[in-house]
Order: structure tokens, then sequence, then C-alpha cells
């Protein structure tokens, strides 16, 4: 679809688009950074339950906290179950698209 319209044209966009999507959601990264304002009292015990990559110290007893937290899928609840992550098929389509633009280059 993509190579039989032009540049400028609304199926060129689309398709462009349908590919980036299939590349991009299939490579995501099931981790979000999330943040809190926490005091410094709730700190300690907040630090002992999560995977805590950054602690910004705001001053007045409170903290800025960065850490790491799994996606939930919002109709099942299930963690990453119906994300549709899958690794391995992000990095054949990238590999499929590095040996077809390869073949390009070196004609």
């Amino acid at each position: 679809m993509k190579k039989e319209s032009t540049s400028n044209s609304p199926d060129y966009v689309i398709a462009k688009l349908l590919l980036n999507s299939l590349y991009g959601r299939y490579g995501m990264n099931p981790y979000m950074q999330e943040h809190k304002i926490l005091s410094d009292n709730e700190l300690y015990t907040f630090v002992d339950q999560k995977n805590i990559s950054n602690i910004l110290n705001l001053h007045n007893n409170k903290n800025l906290v960065s850490f790491e937290k799994k996606i939930i899928d919002s109709d099942s609840n299930n963690e990453s179950s119906s994300l549709n992550i899958s690794i391995p098929i992000s990095a054949s389509i990238a590999a499929s698209a590095r040996v077809f633009m390869s073949n390009l280059k070196l004609n």
C-alpha cells in the first residue's frame, strides 16, 4: 500500500503509521515510570515496597520518588497479559527492515 501511493497522499501516511505502530507496539516496555511526592517518614516504608529508580529531595520534609510500575490492562486488570508485547517479533521486524534497506543501499 505504501509503495503504490504518492508520498503526500493519505494512503501513504496511513500505511507508514501502521508499519511504525506495529514495530512500536510489539517493542513496548511493560514498565512505566511513575512519580510520587512523599514525606521522609513515608519514604522509608515506600523504599521497601517498590523498585525505586530516583529520589529527589525537595526539602521541607518532602521527596520526589520515581519508581517503575508494571502496566496493567484497564479491561481485565491482568498485568501485561493482553498488551501484545513481544520483543522477538519486534526484533524480527527491525531485522527484516535492515535487510531490506541494506539491499537498497548496496544497489
